[in-house]
């Protein structure tokens, strides 16, 4: 009987570290999974914010809108575009520009007609942390009371 009984312990030993390596290569794989899709939202945010200054950026260089005009939370491009258009124009921010705003600086340069260009776009969380940045710098001809 003792025999038995080491037997079955020895069975109940082997199921339970079974169980044991199943749960913790299962944790592993979450916490993998956890850790791409933070990545891929960092990402995400990393484009976007880089998109946002570039499109800044050409509606400075075009003239469609002075640096001044774009400073501060993110307006919808269409209100933008529609200002200029003078079409219908949606109001507020677009559901995916909540919580970015636009830090746009400029400065005059030695050379005539030139100014230095400094537009960062940034996503704030609710607590006022930077969850993603993108600086873009350039220098643009001036369009006279846009420096």
């Amino acid at each position: 009987m003792n025999v038995r009984r080491i037997r079955h312990g020895g069975v109940l030993l082997e199921v339970m570290l079974a169980v044991a390596l199943f749960v913790a290569a299962g944790l592993a794989v979450v916490s993998a999974s956890d850790r791409a899709s933070m990545a891929s939202e960092h990402a995400r945010l990393a484009v976007r914010a880089g998109d946002l200054a570039r499109s800044a950026m050409a509606l400075i260089e075009a003239g469609l809108a002075t640096p001044e005009s774009l400073h501060g939370p993110v307006r919808s491009w269409r209100s933008i575009a529609g200002a200029v258009d003078e079409g219908p124009v949606a109001e507020g921010p677009a559901p995916d520009e909540r919580g970015w705003e636009l830090q746009i600086q400029t400065e005059p340069l030695a050379l005539d007609g030139l100014v230095k260009v400094s537009v960062e776009a940034r996503l704030l969380s609710e607590s006022g942390l930077v969850r993603a940045s993108r600086r873009l710098i350039q220098v643009v001809p001036s369009r006279g009371g846009g420096a």
